[in-house]
């Protein structure tokens, strides 16, 4: 892609071409609808990520065709720019396999943009290192609950563990006779 063509919707386009084109069934749907989720989420809340001037042209592109605006004029920085705001907020309401199809999905679009020199990571490494918190954190979020359910094993078997100590203790305890002291001759 060069410079002319790197809208956010050229872009969006090939990246999610590209991850639709192998998928089948419900991992098909899950990146449509991470698609649509980043496409409505650009469209609504990007602008907050843009300077003023953006802004301008933003509202001048929506008096002509609201609908896809900021996909459509915007380019790979202000995308990348939006990616972590999208992941931090946009993640935590959706369904575990689909936030986890959102983070693969966005891990994939970086790394076209950064890969193929889309944007700057030089200059942008403050906003990559956004996103890659973001994604890690969602990750953990996910694997709490399979983390939960180990801790949750490994405490009941220490439980058990103890128990079953307790008891031959105990059983050792009552096993024992006193010692009756024999008198001394």
């Amino acid at each position: 892609m060069n410079d002319l063509e790197s809208t956010i919707d050229t872009i969006l386009r090939s990246v999610f071409d590209a991850l639709l084109e192998p998928a089948r069934g419900v991992k098909f749907r899950r990146i449509q609808q991470v698609e649509r989720l980043l496409r409505e989420y650009l469209d609504t809340v990007g602008e907050a990520t843009l300077c003023p001037c953006n802004r301008t042209l933003l509202s001048g592109e929506r008096q002509w065709e609201p609908d896809g605006a900021f996909c459509r004029i915007m380019g790979a920085d202000e995308l990348f720019v939006a990616l972590p705001f999208f992941v931090r907020q946009r993640a935590p309401l959706v369904d575990p396999l689909l936030r986890r199809m959102l983070a693969q999905c966005v891990d994939t679009l970086v790394g076209v943009l950064v890969g193929d020199r889309l944007v700057s990571a030089d200059g942008r490494s403050d906003v990559l290192r956004d996103i890659r918190d973001a994604l890690d954190d969602v990750l953990w979020e996910l694997n709490r609950a399979a983390r939960d359910k180990r801790r949750a094993a490994r405490r009941a078997r220490a439980e058990a563990e103890t128990a079953k100590y307790r008891a031959l203790v105990e059983a050792a305890v009552t096993r024992q006779r006193p010692v009756e002291e024999q008198p001394r001759e």
